[in-house]
């Protein structure tokens, strides 16, 4: 991860959202009599015969008519299999969260959002971008799948996600979590866990939807209204017959940081000024009987002034840009048998730098850190779904997707610092789900060979039972693997020449207990022992500015989550708590000297409550608190022996709320406020490994405004 981003958005968010209205108003006509939603990158049909689709009650009527505890009942979920399964019964450990439950909790971007879920942790990589550990483990380069509408978000060069206010929450229908890994059904990017998005079409927006949110930051230094938090989106979707057509276009503006960052070697400066955060986001779904194209476009820019070890000497301002396009439909074969083929392209560009001038670009250039990533993808494949028996089912495919990267210098110039490079992987999976009078019997795998590095192969299989008494139970066991991305292998000889970087592998145990009661109390507990085999770790050498990668000894974590859920006429609450302990011998990379099995940046103990009280239809009322133990971080350098000073960021306490009143006037119309970080903690976001990177301040207390419309027609 390595280099930095822009600024304008004023007039791009005005043109946004005039454009959208055009085009939208012709869509937002009568609609069809809604269908069940069914999974998010497949037609309808491509649910396999005798399988239950993920549509309920809820998703017709939304928030306002539903009882909030039925919410804790309606769950069913396809990410930890490739069929659709209530969650008790899913062959994974798994959150999910449904677009009430996100507008309820407060939360103003992923960060937010995942920041509330068991075993997740956010921290800071270089140039101010932010990435995903779970579990102690830091995941940020291609361990951590994201997938929106089934798209893979994580851009192809390095695997990161960019997640700090990238993505319009306003626009989530519902997200899948799997806590653990996932590479048996997704691949090399889904090692340690996968983060399912499905955005809202024409069956949940059922005309036309409108959302603008503004917020300052008011904290101890004052209120900063030169600095907004800013969101606009405005949505349209439509059903002919047969057809469907939606689009939501989606700008915003924002800074991520508020107050001073103090780089390891004391230079420090004002981050307001340097962390701007420009997300632009256009997505287009048209489906026609098993038919399905999707076209997803994504121009975020940033801006950042904190580099690696050293701050830099002014802001400098970063792209990551996509285009995604998938087509899909579903072949019936005969009597429960039918075949999916795919057809997917994505480019990527990723930490392109933006100089706002040529002396700007000079001065990138003299410290070596202009650069150029493009990478292509384009991917063919096809799923075969069987099922012989009503308790039987089959499932197997292929993909073949060939990769191009391009390392180069200046922005436009054409020219290659690092050249371009292609490879080629074929892949192959299967799943076998047996539901049995002692239990339901998940096994499954995944193969794939890649023109560079060869061969990965896991194998996982799954126990689950679901009793009449309430009770649930989950034994799991798998392996997941991480592939190599470009950027790995193209850096892999410029410390070591003879060094080479091969795939990552994790052996991982999983086990899950729960019970429900019928009066809408829920607990599940969960122990996990995960083990990374010559996991690849990023290098910075500071003496040489060189970077690189290398496969070194093994990480990994063991330990547990608990999660309370209750829900009970117009009240819905949920608990949890999560813990982790590093195996013993980790690489000093994550080491802490005397950490009592921490890592670095991860929190050891996480609590976290969510809360929603709906006392009209009318009104609606969230509140959030998470609270986690005290972290360690890199805050120096020894002058003596250039080696980092770790020490003890303290525990921290993050409240928020939120309330919105349903029908302002005119139906449809609705007026939120909302109020993070309560206390004003200001948190901080630590780098989990190290690179010399000092603690990055978050934001603080900030009150947002939220005003929406719906019309349905």
């Amino acid at each position: 991860m390595r280099i930095r981003a822009p600024r304008v958005l004023s007039s791009v968010q005005g043109v946004a959202t005039a454009a959208a209205f055009l085009v939208m108003l012709g869509m937002a006509a009568p609609r069809a009599l809604a269908e069940p939603p069914q999974d998010s990158h497949l037609p309808k049909a491509a649910v396999p015969s005798g399988s239950p689709l993920p549509g309920t009650a809820i998703e017709e009527t939304g928030l306002a008519e539903v009882n909030l505890g039925s919410l804790l009942q309606m769950d069913e979920v396809s990410v930890a299999s490739l069929r659709t399964t209530g969650v008790r019964q899913a062959p994974g450990i798994v959150s999910v969260l449904t677009h009430d439950e996100i507008e309820a909790s407060g939360a103003r971007d992923l960060v937010d959002l995942l920041e509330m879920m068991p075993g997740f942790f956010v921290g800071v990589d270089v140039q101010g971008n932010l990435g995903l550990g779970i579990r102690g483990n830091w995941g940020q380069e291609g361990k951590i799948l994201l997938l929106i509408d089934g798209q893979e978000i994580n851009e192809t060069a390095y695997g990161t996600i960019s997640i700090g206010h990238h993505f319009p929450l306003q626009a989530i229908e519902r997200i899948e979590i799997i806590r653990g890994p996932g590479s048996a059904i997704y691949g090399g990017f889904a090692e340690l866990g996968v983060v399912k998005v499905t955005t809202r079409g024409a069956e949940q927006i059922e005309g036309m939807e409108a959302l603008q949110r503004t917020g300052v930051a008011v904290g101890r230094t004052g209120t900063d209204v030169a600095h907004p938090f800013v969101d606009t989106y405005v949505a349209a979707g439509r059903t002919y017959g047969d057809f469907e057509l939606s689009l939501s276009l989606f700008a915003g503006s924002s800074v991520q940081s508020e107050g001073t960052y103090t780089d390891i070697y004391g230079t420090s400066f004002n981050t307001a000024d340097a962390s701007a955060r420009r997300p632009l986001l256009a997505n287009l779904r048209a489906a026609w009987r098993d038919w399905q194209l999707r076209f997803i476009a994504d121009g975020f820019t940033y801006q950042a002034q904190d580099d690696f070890d050293v701050a830099g000497s002014a802001p400098t301002r970063y792209r990551f840009g996509g285009i995604y396009g998938d087509l899909t439909t579903v072949l019936e074969l005969g009597r429960g048998l039918t075949l999916t083929p795919r057809l997917a392209y994505k480019i990527q560009e990723s930490y392109v730098t933006l100089p706002a001038s040529a002396a700007d670009q000079q001065r990138i250039i003299d410290s070596g850190l202009l650069t150029r990533l493009r990478m292509d993808r384009a991917l063919a494949g096809m799923t075969l779904s069987w099922d012989p028996r009503p308790n039987l089912n089959a499932i197997a495919g292929t993909e073949i997707f060939s990769d191009v990267g391009r390392a180069g210098g200046s922005p436009g110039d054409g020219s290659d610092v690092q050249g371009t490079r292609g490879v080629s992987t074929i892949a192959a999976f299967g799943q076998v789900l047996w539901n049995t009078p002692i239990a339901n019997v998940t096994v499954g795998g995944r193969g794939e060979h890649n023109s560079y590095f060869g061969w990965s192969a896991v194998p996982r299989m799954a126990l689950t039972r679901v009793f009449a008494s309430g009770l649930h139970v989950k034994l799991l066991g798998s392996q997941a693997y991480k592939s190599p991305t470009f950027m790995n292998y193209t850096l892999e000889h410029s410390i070591d020449p003879a060094n080479r970087v091969r795939p990552e592998t994790t052996n991982a145990i999983e086990a899950e207990v729960g019970y429900a009661l019928p009066a809408g109390l829920q607990l599940v507990v969960n122990g996990f022992l995960g083990a990374i085999d010559h996991p690849i770790i990023y290098t910075y050498d500071p003496l040489t500015g060189k970077e690189s990668y290398f496969n070194r000894g093994r990480t990994g974590s063991y330990g547990g989550e608990a999660e309370l859920r209750f829900g009970g006429g117009n009240l819905a609450v949920s608990t949890s708590y999560s813990y982790y302990h590093a195996l013993p011998n980790i690489p000093e990379d994550y080491r802490v000297a005397g950490g009592g099995g921490a890592t670095l940046g991860a929190p050891q103990h996480k609590g976290v409550v969510r809360a929603s009280w709906r006392p009209t239809r009318h009104w609606l009322f969230g509140a959030t608190a998470i609270g986690s133990g005290s972290r360690y971080a890199v805050t120096g350098i020894n002058p003596a022996d250039q080696t980092y000073l770790v020490t003890t960021v303290g525990a921290r306490l993050l409240l928020g709320l939120s309330a919105r009143y349903q029908d302002v006037g005119i139906r449809g119309l609705h007026l939120g406020l909302i109020v993070n970080d309560l206390l004003d903690s200001r948190d901080v976001f630590v780098q989990p490994y190290r690179g010399g990177h000092a603690p990055l301040p978050g934001v603080g207390r900030q009150v947002m405004l939220n005003l929406g419309y719906a019309w349905e027609r």
